[in-house]
């Protein structure tokens, strides 16, 4: 690895180790030249050396396949400042997608697997446990992050057990920004590319919710009230008290 840091030491030297010293956390988009983007976040004790090991951690088989990328420089061409401390760099490195989802495509038992142990994981666990399964989380993640957003959500809000992980992870605040970005970014993305408001009658009859309350807030984009609202009105099922914690 050692072209990878030639080429990228002059480059990101001065803006990042300053900024990680200065700020609680940075949003740092980062662009190969074969056109690949990929995101994720600099904290603020975070070091020059961090910054380089959390780049090499992604998805290196299609970030760098094309070897002329190799002892080049990485550019890094958006940084969005805030004030939210990240959980893990890791877990909040994300590709950035350039194809809309499938809806057609559903989803499959391995995928609603996938999910649960997410949700129950970052709703039930404890934080340094939280931290100890990072790595199998963010495989899980990479795993369904092409389910479309509405059946992600469809697979918690129609499982009975997940409605309740859902509220208990939304009264975690050291996990749920981080946890609701993921759904967020989705959102964002698939209304982006036209792929939300045609589903929007579908996925309203399987979570058995009017289309009229969500669509309003669909259509404003205001995708953290959307996430909010399906939690206060998606019903709950008869026996479903035996769920909660």
């Amino acid at each position: 690895m050692q072209p990878l840091y030639d080429g990228m030491k002059l480059f990101l030297f001065m803006g990042l180790t300053c900024l990680s010293r200065m700020l609680c956390a940075e949003h740092v988009v980062i662009e190969s030249l074969n056109g690949e983007s990929y995101a994720f976040e600099v904290n603020s004790e975070d070091t020059f050396l961090d910054v380089v090991h959390a780049i090499e951690s992604l998805d290196q088989e299609s970030f760098l396949s094309d070897e002329r990328t190799f002892g080049e420089e990485i550019h890094v061409f958006k940084i969005n400042i805030g004030g939210r401390k990240a959980l893990s760099n890791t877990l909040l490195a994300k590709k950035i997608r350039t194809e809309a989802r499938n809806y057609a495509a559903g989803i499959s038992a391995s995928e609603s697997t996938d999910i649960t142990y997410i949700l129950k994981t970052m709703a039930n666990s404890s934080l340094p446990k939280i931290k100890s399964a990072e790595t199998s989380l963010k495989k899980a993640g990479d795993r369904i992050d092409h389910v479309h957003p509405f059946y992600f959500l469809a697979c918690i809000f129609t499982n009975e057990e997940l409605k309740v992980c859902i509220r208990n992870l939304q009264g975690r605040a050291w996990v749920w920004k981080e946890f609701l970005k993921g759904i967020t970014d989705s959102l964002a993305e698939e209304d982006a590319q036209g792929n939300l408001l045609p589903f929007v009658e579908d996925f309203s009859a399987k979570l058995k919710v009017d289309a009229n309350v969500i669509l309003p807030i669909l259509k404003s984009g205001r995708w953290e009230r959307f996430v909010n609202t399906l939690i206060d009105i998606v019903p709950r099922e008869g026996g479903a008290n035996r769920y909660n914690m």
